[in-house]
C-alpha cells in the first residue's frame, strides 16, 4: 500500500483458476511531489504476446510521464503517454513478427490530489469506477458490442456477464498507429471527491462479481490492501475464468458536499465529466457565499412586501381570467353546435340532389327504350344517294331517331327516320 499524505492506494493482479499465464499488468505509482499514476493493462486474449504488450505499455506509459514535466495540459499528458506506446507496440509488431497480432486494452488515471482532479485515458472494456455516498458509478465506457448495450440499459449487468460475446471487443493498444489528438482514446476530467474511492480494474473482476458484491467489499472499513485481496478472492470464488487485476485508491475525509451542508452553505456539486475549481478557488466561492448571504439578508423585508403585493395581483387575475374562461364557455359550445346543425342540413341537401339527379336518369333511360320499341311501326322511307347504306346503330336526338348510314357503292340504299309520335 502507497499514501500521498492520507491518500491511501494499491494494485494487485491474478493468473486465476482457467489460465496458465497472466496477461494482465498494471502501475500504481507516485509522480512527481502529489501526483499519482494507476494503470491497469489487459492483454488480449487469442494471439500470441498479450502479457508482452501488457508490460511493454505499462513501462511506456510510466516512463513518459516521469519524464515529463508536472503542471500544464494533464489530459493531453495522459492522452499523449497512450498514443505513443500504442505506436511502441506497432513498431514491436515489426521487430517481432511472431507476435505481430499482440494488442491490449487499458485504462488509466492521473490524479493530481493537490488541485483535487482525476484525468482519464482509456481504450478498451477495462474499467474505472467511483465509489462514493453508497454508490458505484461506472466512469469510462466499454468499448464492446455487449458493454453498449449494457450502457444503454438493453442488456441486465447480469446478462452482460454471461453474454456469449462478452469478450468482443471494439477498440484496443496495437491494433493501429495512433497520432496523438486522436479520438481513438477515450479521455474524461473527473473531480477528485473527499470520502470516494477508486476502482480499476480487468474484466477478470466484473465478468465474475457483480456490483452489488464489489460495494459491500469496497465500502468495508478495511485497508485497501485488505479490499482488494477480497475482490480478487471473490472473482476466484465466482470461478476465476481470466485473469484478474485489481487497482484500488481511497482518498479519506468527508466529501465537500456535506461539509458545506453542515456550514448551512449551498453550492452546486458539478456532473461527471466537468472540471472543478481547486480547492482555494471553493475557498473562495464560500467566502463570496457569506458576504452575498448578509447583504441579502439586509433587504430580505423589502423583497418580501414586494412578493406579498406580486402575489395578491396574480392572485387577482388569475380570478378574473377563471371568469372569462368561464363565460366563453356556453358560447364556444353553441357555435360548436351551430357548425355541425350546418354541416348536417348541407349534407341532407346534396342528398336530395343526387335522388333527383338519379330519377331524371332513370326516366330517360325509360324513354329511350320506348321509342326504340315503336320504331318499327312507324317508319319513313327516304331515299338516299347511292354512296350510302344503312348501318344498326340508332341515335336518338331530341324528338328524332336516325339510323346511321355509311357509304356503299354496290346497291341502293334508305335510311329510315322517325319522331316521337310516328310521324
Amino acid at each position: 500500500m502507497l499514501n500521498i499524505q492520507d491518500i491511501t492506494f494499491t494494485g494487485k493482479t491474478d493468473t486465476g483458476l482457467k489460465r496458465d499465464h497472466n496477461e494482465d499488468n498494471y502501475v500504481a505509482t507516485k509522480l512527481w511531489d502529489s501526483y499519482i499514476f494507476l494503470c491497469v493493462i489487459d492483454g488480449v486474449g487469442g494471439y500470441a504476446g498479450g502479457e508482452i504488450c501488457s508490460a511493454a505499455v505499462a513501462e511506456k506509459m510510466e516512463q513518459i510521464l516521469k519524464d515529463s514535466e508536472p503542471g500544464g495540459n494533464l489530459e493531453g499528458l495522459l492522452k499523449s503517454a497512450l498514443a505513443k506506446a500504442n505506436n511502441h507496440i506497432i513498431q514491436m509488431h515489426q521487430e517481432m513478427p511472431e507476435y505481430n497480432n499482440m494488442s491490449c486494452v487499458v485504462t488509466s488515471i492521473l490524479v493530481d490530489t493537490a488541485n483535487a482532479l482525476v484525468y482519464m485515458a482509456h481504450v478498451g472494456d477495462t474499467r474505472l469506477y467511483e465509489y462514493s455516498k453508497g454508490q458505484l458509478l461506472k466512469l469510462s465506457h466499454d468499448h464492446s458490442p455487449v458493454g453498449i448495450r449494457e450502457e444503454m440499459g438493453l442488456l441486465s449487468e447480469h446478462e452482460a456477464m454471461n453474454h456469449p460475446r462478452r469478450n468482443i471487443i471494439e477498440r484496443c493498444i496495437g491494433d493501429s498507429e495512433l497520432d496523438e489528438d486522436t479520438d481513438y482514446i477515450e479521455t474524461a476530467v473527473f473531480p477528485f471527491k473527499k470520502g470516494a474511492s477508486y476502482l480499476l480494474c480487468s474484466d477478470g473482476l466484473t465478468d465474475m462479481v457483480d456490483s452489488a458484491n464489489i460495494i459491500q467489499i469496497v465500502s468495508s472499513e478495511k485497508n485497501v490492501d485488505e479490499k482488494v485481496e477480497e475482490l480478487i478472492e471473490a472473482a476466484n470464488q465466482a470461478g476465476g475464468k481470466d485473469n484478474i487485476t485489481v487497482l484500488l485508491l481511497h482518498n479519506p475525509g468527508e466529501d465537500v458536499e456535506k461539509e458545506l451542508f453542515n456550514n448551512e452553505l449551498e453550492l452546486e456539486i458539478p456532473d461527471n465529466k466537468i472540471e472543478t475549481g481547486t480547492s482555494s478557488q471553493l475557498s473562495d466561492t464560500v467566502a463570496e457565499d457569506s458576504e452575498d448571504k448578509i447583504k441579502s439578508d439586509e433587504d430580505a423585508k423589502d423583497i418580501n412586501e414586494d412578493n406579498v403585493t406580486d402575489i395578491k395581483i396574480a392572485e387577482d387575475n388569475s380570478r378574473e381570467n377563471e371568469k372569462i374562461h368561464n363565460n366563453n364557455g356556453p358560447k364556444i359550445r353553441n357555435i360548436l353546435l351551430g357548425s355541425i346543425l350546418v354541416l348536417m342540413i348541407g349534407f341532407i341537401a346534396l342528398m336530395w340532389c343526387d335522388i333527383q339527379e338519379l330519377k331524371e336518369q332513370h326516366t330517360a333511360i325509360k324513354l329511350d327504350s320506348i321509342a326504340k320499341q315503336e320504331l318499327n311501326d312507324s317508319l319513313i322511307i327516304a331515299r338516299l344517294p347511292d354512296s350510302l347504306k344503312v348501318d344498326s346503330i340508332i341515335v336518338l336526338n331530341g324528338d328524332t331517331t336516325y339510323f346511321l348510314a355509311k357509304p356503299d357503292t354496290t346497291k341502293n340504299n334508305t335510311i329510315k327516320t322517325t319522331d316521337s309520335n310516328g310521324l
